[in-house]
């Protein structure tokens, strides 16, 4: 099977909502703000559309020939010039590489077309293999920034911002 990275679009609406819901099952270092039940995959559609034009934006997915996802990255615009980023793999695709080629896709992006000035992300700390991509990609930790969180397991865990500063 041969997986591909590409921009969404408004067409993958329910896939990417079919995606978010099956990484919250498997996944206790994934967390969805908004309730999935109450996004429609018209609206997803609509927002999908204006992040295609956007310079603080941008939605990927890893997807293979047929088009099934098994992987997405979402930059989000969060306060003025600073772009969120959130990443996840399903477990049937961990360790190939994808998260990684993810980040170094919207680092591309972001050093050549963004108009944001910083990438934030929060992780877990017990996440080290996230945090350790994250280090090696130049990101740097906020000092004084870890919270306890319940994840989505319910289970209280800590977690710490990082930041990599742009143009």
């Amino acid at each position: 099977m041969e997986l591909y990275i590409r921009g969404a679009q408004p067409e993958d609406a329910q896939a990417i909502i079919d995606l978010l819901l099956k990484l919250q099952e498997e996944s206790t270092t994934f967390e969805v703000i908004e309730h999935l039940d109450t996004v429609s995959p018209d609206q997803l559609a609509n927002s999908l559309s204006e992040i295609q034009v956007s310079t603080d934006a941008l939605m990927l997915v890893v997807v293979d020939e047929q088009d099934h996802l098994y992987g997405i990255l979402t930059a989000l615009p969060n306060q003025e010039l600073t772009t969120e980023i959130g990443v996840a793999i399903l477990n049937q695709v961990q360790g190939l590489g994808l998260g990684k080629a993810l980040m170094e896709t919207v680092l591309d992006w972001f050093f050549n077309f963004s108009s944001s000035q910083q990438l934030f992300l929060s992780v877990q700390v017990q996440n080290s293999r996230a945090r350790h991509l994250y280090e090696k990609m130049n990101f740097k930790y906020i000092e004084d920034s870890n919270q306890k969180i319940v994840n989505a397991h319910g289970e209280l865990v800590e977690t710490i911002d990082m930041i990599l500063e742009g143009k």
